[in-house]
């Protein structure tokens, strides 16, 4: 006499199969490979002309306060600002950010250089999305290419940097850093007189 298995039960045989386990398993590989590859190209190329052109303000500061405000990893930072670039003089200003994977957010107390827009309600949020607080480096040598920089590494790299900028001398290919390694940097020393010379190119 030959048995015949119910479709009640021939679906939980299937359902706890190490079959049916491989086929979950798989799917959801899938699924974080495809949520990967959508997070790691939020951030398209931009240029340096661009980010400049389109900041209202440009400016060195120091951060006095850095809250994180939830699990997520928003949060603010507050800063005073050191050195004015671009656009009106502001001496105290509060940045926010989300806890999206390329939003930016202050996670050091080193000077920074800011690109910033205004917002309608006269706040101040990054020019470029992802991109647009640049931690500050300083050499403090005497006889070195370049005292103050930031490194030219993701996602600042994300910026492509425009031949007028290059023969300014904004872009430092190989720099010695303090660990004695060849890194490619933004030089900052002069940063002011060439956003002003290239802005009338």
């Amino acid at each position: 006499m030959q048995l015949v298995a119910e479709p009640d039960n021939l679906l939980k045989i299937y359902f706890f199969s190490p079959k049916f386990n491989r086929l979950i398993s798989q799917i959801l590989c899938l699924c974080l490979f495809l949520f990967c590859q959508k997070a790691n190209s939020d951030l398209v190329p931009s240029s340096m002309k661009d980010i400049i052109e389109k900041s209202d303000v440009i400016l060195f500061a120091n951060p006095t306060s850095i809250k994180t405000t939830d699990s997520a990893g928003s949060g603010y930072a507050e800063f005073v600002t050191e050195k004015s670039i671009k656009g009106k003089a502001i001496s105290t200003f509060q940045i926010t950010w989300s806890g999206e994977v390329h939003d930016q957010k202050i996670d050091n107390d080193k000077l920074h250089l800011l690109f910033l827009r205004r917002k309608a309600n006269g706040e101040y949020t990054g020019t470029h999305y992802g991109r647009s607080y640049w931690p500050v480096e300083k050499k403090y040598e005497k006889d070195v290419e370049c005292r103050l920089f930031t490194k030219y590494s993701y996602p600042i790299s994300t910026i492509n940097i425009d031949s007028e900028y290059i023969e300014a001398g904004f872009f430092i290919e190989k720099f010695l850093s303090e660990r004695d390694e060849l890194i490619s940097i933004l030089c900052l020393d002069r940063v002011q007189s060439i956003f002003e010379d290239t802005r009338k190119l």
